[in-house]
């Protein structure tokens, strides 16, 4: 995960880094106070093109694959591809696919919803 603020990178590495599991965690990074003033006022909020996230491509896969997970986890998937139900099979391939077709998207965000409206 890259944190880019005004075009400039100022972090990159781990989400769980910098403790930011969602987009309300980058409010603080979003906000410019002025400190000269007893309590400092809040001057500007950044805007999405002022600051924003570029994900990693495996970030983004692992998104992906919890979500797949979280309704096919793999011993369900096995058992489904034992059964050999084509129905299910079918359903399954669908569901998997359409996150994979979200993952490999230009810039999917995981963080608009966008993945939750993929379900099975």
């Amino acid at each position: 995960m890259k944190i880019i603020e005004y075009g400039i990178c100022s972090f990159n590495g781990p989400k769980e880094n910098k403790g930011i599991t969602c987009k309300d965690d980058l409010l603080p990074y979003r906000e410019v106070y002025d400190f000269t003033q007893d309590p400092a006022v809040l001057i500007h909020t950044k805007t999405d093109e002022e600051l924003y996230i570029e994900w990693e491509q495996s970030e983004i896969n692992e998104f992906a694959q919890e979500h797949i997970f979280k309704y096919y986890p793999s011993w369900k998937q096995s058992n489904i591809l034992r059964e050999n139900d084509t129905e299910k099979v079918t359903k399954m391939g669908i569901f998997i696919d359409a996150v994979r077709d979200w993952s490999n998207q230009e810039n999917p965000d995981p963080w608009d919803g966008s993945l939750e409206l993929i379900i099975p």
